[in-house]
């Protein structure tokens, strides 16, 4: 059998105060509070993200900007960025106002998120524009729950 010291506060700032010099109290606290706090709806915010990207997508297939080339992924994050969904739900996610980053900001924040998520697109195409629960159980009796015999 191995002792194993029971983990304790104590531990926790000597080790932070050690290794990482520029947390603070009140940072940690305010990752505390965004983890496990009020704030929760901030894990959410990429599903309402790539919904928005996606959306703004499908619109712009196939269209030109104005040098006459195809609207690249960049041009869409920043329309994305710049709309008024965007304005409306991310203060609603994050916690913060939409002016503390500049628009261009915005839409490399939202390049990196939709790249780090294309399985999230995945779904929305599958779903053509919806997420879908995949691993639901059927309910109800429509057609998909027959036999063939």
């Amino acid at each position: 059998m191995t002792n194993k010291k029971k983990f304790t506060w104590d531990d926790f700032i000597k080790i932070v105060t050690a290794h990482y010099p520029k947390a603070t109290p009140e940072k940690i606290y305010k990752h505390v509070q965004q983890t496990y706090g009020e704030n929760i709806l901030k894990s959410s915010w990429k599903y309402e993200a790539c919904w928005l990207y996606y959306h703004q997508r499908k619109l712009d297939k196939g269209k030109r900007n104005s040098n006459g080339k195809l609207i690249s992924k960049f041009e869409t994050c920043f329309k994305v960025a710049g709309s008024e969904g965007f304005k409306t739900w991310w203060p609603r996610f994050t916690g913060r106002s939409y002016s503390s980053i500049k628009p261009g900001g915005h839409a490399r924040n939202l390049q990196m998120l939709v790249n780090k998520n294309k399985n999230l697109l995945k779904q929305l195409s599958v779903g053509r524009g919806y997420y879908r629960i995949i691993n639901s159980p059927r309910i109800g009796t429509g057609l998909g729950h027959t036999k063939k015999f």
